[in-house]
């Protein structure tokens, strides 16, 4: 799980990161049966939606951990954060105007069947004014793959 989220990092655009701080707390992590290349895909999402959100500054953390049967992964950025309307409807597709072109907001949605493929959670803690949280919480024993 490490070498995925390493492995993520070294392909982002290093211009993206800008005066942003990465911190990462990855500690060992049990193997688990999965798609390396689909949570590959979930984390660039959420990395780069945080960086996104971070516009050059502040702070994106990783930190990864095991318990109980359950290995988690939070990214976590100090960035403006979601009011909890924006919250509700952050999982679902969603259409904007970008560049006057129309886009569609497939990242999150996908990332979220993602993981729940593999038999986990993706949630997201997140204030005005105090940055997002995203867990990924993934089961160590009987994971989908």
């Amino acid at each position: 799980m490490c070498e995925g989220l390493e492995s993520t990092l070294a392909v982002i655009d290093r211009d993206k990161l800008g005066g942003v701080e990465l911190v990462k707390e990855l500690s060992e992590l049990p193997p688990i049966l999965c798609r390396p290349k689909e949570l590959n895909q979930v984390f660039m999402t959420i990395l780069v939606n945080a960086l996104e959100a971070l516009e050059g500054e502040g702070e994106l953390r990783i930190s990864t951990a095991h318990e109980d049967g359950t290995l988690t992964i939070e990214i976590a950025d100090t960035g403006p954060g979601m009011a909890a309307a924006e919250l509700e409807n952050l999982f679902e597709l969603r259409f904007s105007a970008k560049g006057g072109r129309m886009a569609m907001g497939l990242g999150l949605p996908t990332a979220r069947r993602i993981v729940e493929r593999h038999g986990g959670t993706l949630t997201v803690e997140s204030n005005v004014g105090e940055g997002t949280v995203f867990t990924i919480a993934l089961p160590i024993e009987g994971s989908g793959g």
